[in-house]
């Protein structure tokens, strides 16, 4: 895609990261949040559960890459912050 057709799209690189992060919102992160933390559990279980999966998913992560892959949010946050001079 030459860079014309990029800012047809969006208006910029922070325009695509939240498109992206709106997207895994969305389609993955608010569904297993939702069910993680169902009113059917009780909240132990909620927890107990969610932290279980939160574990499991680091763990493969680990296994798959060699190290614990950094969270999105967090890593758009601090490329898109604003720079201070020093």
């Amino acid at each position: 895609m030459r860079t014309g057709s990029f800012y047809y799209f969006y208006k910029s690189k922070a325009d695509l990261a939240v498109a992206a992060l709106e997207k895994l919102w969305k389609e993955e992160w608010k569904p297993a949040l939702d069910e993680a933390f169902s009113s059917s559990l009780d909240p132990l279980s909620r927890l107990t559960g969610y932290l279980g999966a939160l574990h499991a998913k680091i763990t493969e992560q680990k296994q798959k890459h060699g190290k614990v892959l950094g969270c999105p949010i967090c890593s758009v946050g601090s490329e898109s912050a604003p720079r201070r001079s020093t």
